[in-house]
């Protein structure tokens, strides 16, 4: 390997970093003199781009890049403080865009899923955190959960989070409910656990590393190894896990050994599987290039100092931090290879990437248009800066890639609306509870309380929380100084138990029942009937707040529906307002947009799968074409988008199927 160039970093490096592009960020521990910090260092500039200190903090590593974001978990130096933080640093500026305060005394290292991202806290409890705002969420209590600084594992909708007493837990992300518990008799955990296909790998302390059922938790097999294994790496086809005597290669299938590679010091960082290739970086100050089918040494260079760090892929080179202050990019023997975008059965995409890095990026992007290969013509047409004719591709792929490119173009445009429409556009072909919750919100940014709460429904189809349908009835116009009733019929339309459900208004209104008592609770598909018995102080046009309050689960967070219209209060009875405007005014305020008004129907839904599992198909042919060909030189990037194309595949599978049950038609 050629060494390109060494940066000091002023600061020694803890295990954890990340690299985004041609940044790597690093967390840099605390001394004497100088506070913890994250260091992002940008490698085709050779300079420090910005640094983030927490002077009254240490970090919690690994750090975690997700959607333009660095997440850093910290806790106070005092180990009995309980100022244990997650914040979100702009990958660019290294700008904090939000802090959590959890209030707790640790953190686990944060685990992104989609939009949001999944932590464990103190006392046994799970917290989701929005990537974008710092929305918290939760927390979800979970017997003897144990809080462990690794981060937990995400696949095909599930957690597995290391628990207390050599536990593995698998949690359902949408019902926030434990699926299945698994537990080992060795009692230490040693690391996150990895996700192989439909498997759950995970190690422990004692050097066992078994293997799991992804949706049973079942043991599929176990392998004992000679002492602690602290990391894992996977292709596909086998597990690599570093220990004190090197690296072992394991059958993803039945855990056999395939090989090892013998070390004079142990490999504690995981290994990086690039293509045919993992690389390895250990205490005895090497880093080597190992043939992943055979475990032969491909090719060696050797730092001044151990490696803890895992060594980091970037389109300048192999970035290596040793454990001292010294970064190193290495140019390693690698053949020169054509980019991943142009690996695809489809010829044009070949030309159009030639094009587009000819500089001809409008010709590229008209070219994929024209093919009706829309979302590729929209990324080229959003690079080119003519977003307007980027949106209607990405809306006309209708795939999740799609919206979630529109909704971020509408977003920069402050078009809240479309946003909106976008995000629910992709919540329908998602259909999580998460996607669900961003499309929610964006209708309550664009005052749009009735699709919002239709949103809501949603949420609660996927978490089976209760879901309140309110209906009023007034018994005449509101007159000053005279009694008048309202009456709440509350029908619960949801999935759960509404558990003690209460009414309440507020305005210039006197009474004793200005709000009712706590009612009690409402099973799913019953009503009740709650009254109200208001007199109005003044005349004239009022505010009238009415509100229902209930908890979305025992115990559990409080939820309210309300609405607040200005009302006429007449003089005297003769010039009240009809009790039939009254009831429509509030009635319309309480309504929620019907389910077939608002989504789309079961079989353009079903037909959208299809689709995307037809594309899917093409690509991963094409993909596991150029992998067979070119075998170890093809780039790491092939391999991974295999398996992220494969674990895409299963959960459009899943989603098809269970619409095709919920609309009872045959699979075809």
């Amino acid at each position: 390997p050629e060494v390109m160039a060494t940066h000091k970093l002023e600061g020694e490096v803890m295990p954890g970093a990340v690299a985004a592009g041609a940044l790597v960020c690093v967390p840099l521990s605390a001394d004497e003199e100088a506070a913890a910090s994250v260091v992002a260092w940008d490698l085709k500039q050779k300079r420090e781009r910005w640094r983030h200190t927490t002077p009254e903090a240490v970090i919690n590593p690994p750090l975690v890049q997700a959607d333009s974001l660095v997440l850093v978990v910290t806790q106070s130096r005092d180990p009995l403080g309980k100022k244990a933080t997650l914040c979100a640093l702009g990958q660019e500026e290294g700008e904090p865009v939000w802090c959590w305060s959890s209030g707790m005394r640790a953190l686990s290292a944060p685990c992104p899923v989609g939009e949001r991202v999944w932590l464990v806290g103190d006392r046994n409890t799970l917290w989701s955190v929005g990537l974008k705002d710092g929305e918290v969420s939760g927390p979800v209590e979970i017997q003897d959960l144990a809080r462990h600084i690794a981060a937990p594992a995400a696949a095909a909708g599930h957690l597995f989070i290391p628990a207390r007493n050599g536990q593995l837990v698998a949690l359902d992300l949408e019902s926030r409910q434990v699926v299945w518990r698994y537990r080992h008799q060795s009692r230490s955990w040693s690391g996150t656990p990895i996700v192989v296909g439909a498997t759950v790998i995970t190690p422990f302390t004692d050097g066992h590393v078994i293997a799991l059922d992804l949706d049973t938790g079942a043991l599929r097999w176990q392998q004992r190894l000679h002492a602690q294994v602290p990391a894992l790496a996977g292709d596909g086809d086998r597990v690599f896990a570093g220990y004190h005597r090197g690296v072992v290669a394991l059958n993803a299938e039945d855990g056999k050994v395939l090989w090892e590679m013998p070390s004079e010091r142990r490999v504690s960082a995981p290994p990086t599987v690039y293509g045919d290739m993992v690389l390895v970086a250990g205490h005895d100050h090497l880093v080597r290039g190992l043939r992943a089918s055979d475990g032969e040494e491909l090719w060696r260079w050797q730092g001044d100092r151990r490696f803890e760090t895992p060594p980091l892929l970037t389109p300048e080179g192999l970035a290596l931090l040793d454990a001292g202050d010294k970064l190193t990019v290495l140019r390693v023997p690698l053949s020169s290879l054509p980019p991943p975008e142009a690996l695809t059965a489809k010829p044009w995409r070949v030309e159009a990437t030639q094009l587009a890095r000819a500089g001809k990026v409008r010709e590229a992007a008209a070219m994929l248009e024209e093919k009706g290969d829309f979302f590729a013509a929209a990324e080229l047409w959003a690079a080119a800066g003519e977003e307007d004719r980027a949106v209607p591709l990405c809306e006309q792929a209708d795939t999740e890639l799609g919206w979630q490119k529109a909704a971020a173009i509408y977003r920069r445009r402050d078009d809240v609306v479309a946003m909106a429409i976008a995000l629910q556009r992709l919540a329908e072909l998602r259909d999580d509870a998460d996607a669900w919750d961003a499309a929610r919100r964006a209708y309550q940014e664009a005052g749009m309380r009735k699709e919002a709460a239709a949103c809501w429904r949603e949420i609660c189809r996927l978490r089976k929380y209760p879901f309140i349908r309110i209906e009023v009835e007034p018994d005449a116009g509101f007159v000053k100084g005279q009694y008048n009733t309202i009456r709440l019929k509350v029908t619960n339309e949801g999935y759960g138990v509404a558990y003690m459900l209460s009414a309440r208004a507020s305005g210039p209104f006197g009474g004793e029942d200005m709000q009712s008592q706590a009612i009690g609770n409402l099973a799913p598909g019953h009503s009740t009937e709650l009254e109200l018995a208001l007199i109005p102080e003044v005349a004239g046009r009022v505010p009238l707040h009415l509100e229902v309050s209930f908890l979305l689960q025992r115990n559990g967070e409080l939820h309210t529906v309300s609405a607040r219209e200005i009302v006429p209060v007449a003089s005297t009875a003769a010039l009240s307002q009809p009790a039939a405007e009254l009831r429509e005014t509030y009635n319309a305020a309480f309504d929620v947009a019907s389910r077939e008004d608002f989504r789309r129907s079961s079989n353009d839904i079903m037909a959208s799968y299809r689709r995307q599992l037809e594309d899917i198909g093409e690509r991963l042919a094409a993909y596991r074409e150029y992998q067979a060909r070119y075998g170890m030189l093809a780039p790491p990037e092939i391999g991974l988008e295999i398996r992220r194309m494969e674990e895409e595949k299963v959960v459009l599978e899943r989603k098809l199927d269970a619409l095709l049950a919920e609309t009872g038609s045959a699979s075809g």
